[in-house]
């Protein structure tokens, strides 16, 4: 079943109190499982309330801008963001999500005020790609799919990527660790399989195994590239130590967003 609203907030609401029995589970995403619980007081749950069985894929986080924009590079618009403070503007999927910190930890990067641009929250991400297109903001930093049309079709123009290798569809453009902020990368999205807390080590092994059946699967495999994510498979270990690092890089923001 599908359970919408609050940014995931409620699917997993409901998911954390399920019945532990192995049936009902979550696929959860960066911002309901860890942004919510880090930034937001009134989330109803906390970010290792569940059991993290998997991560699944990882999805590349992109600032873009049009491709008759004046900024050429990821430091171009730094730099007119440092000299125009407060008068540039960039799209968001929300205000407590990852599409606002990584602005907000690029500008702190660069020893900027963390409202150093203006923020200007959408419904959705195809939103945010009009909003690009048209001049209603200037740039835009979000999850790629949403916008990889465009920048192939020369629409747009890609300024970073928060990978640590360049990505194949965007051969020209420059990781985070190239433009000199290498803790970009921890600002992506994500998703991962959850269950209900306290789900038995037998069911959580056996959906395990269900996840890594996928690293075979060519299907899925090629359906993850074509919609601009990256498959990253991980055990319930390997899932717990990295979800627990994503809470603490936002956690770090909270006070940024007080």
């Amino acid at each position: 079943m599908n359970r919408v609203g609050a940014g995931g907030t409620i699917g997993s609401q409901f998911v954390k109190d399920s019945p532990n029995d192995g049936y009902t589970l979550l696929l959860g995403r960066v911002g309901s499982q860890v942004v919510a619980p880090a930034l937001d007081p009134a989330t109803p749950y906390k970010w290792d309330d569940f059991t993290i069985i998997g991560l699944l894929e990882i999805d590349p986080y992109v600032c873009v801008v049009k491709a008759d924009s004046p900024f050429k590079t990821f430091q171009d618009l730094l730099d007119a963001v440092k000299k125009n403070p407060g008068k540039l503007s960039y799209a968001s999927t929300g205000t407590l999500d990852a599409s606002v910190v990584f602005p907000i930890k690029a500008f702190l990067n660069a020893g900027l005020n963390a409202k150093a641009a203006l923020t200007v929250p959408y419904k959705g991400a195809g939103e945010t790609v009009t909003a690009v297109l048209s001049g209603e903001v200037n740039f835009a930093c979000n999850g790629l799919a949403p916008y990889i049309g465009n920048l192939s079709g020369g629409k747009m123009r890609a300024l970073v990527v928060s990978t640590p290798e360049r990505l194949a569809s965007l051969p020209n453009t420059p990781t985070a660790q190239e433009v000199g902020m290498k803790n970009l990368e921890l600002i992506s999205g994500w998703n991962a399989l959850y269950g209900p807390p306290n789900l038995s080590p037998n069911v959580v092994q056996q959906w395990s195994k269900v996840l890594n059946s996928l690293k075979e699967n060519p299907k899925w495999v090629e359906s993850s590239k074509t919609r601009g994510t990256i498959p990253s498979v991980m055990s319930p270990e390997e899932s717990l130590k990295f979800i627990s690092t994503q809470f603490k890089t936002y956690r770090d923001l909270l006070p940024y967003f007080q």
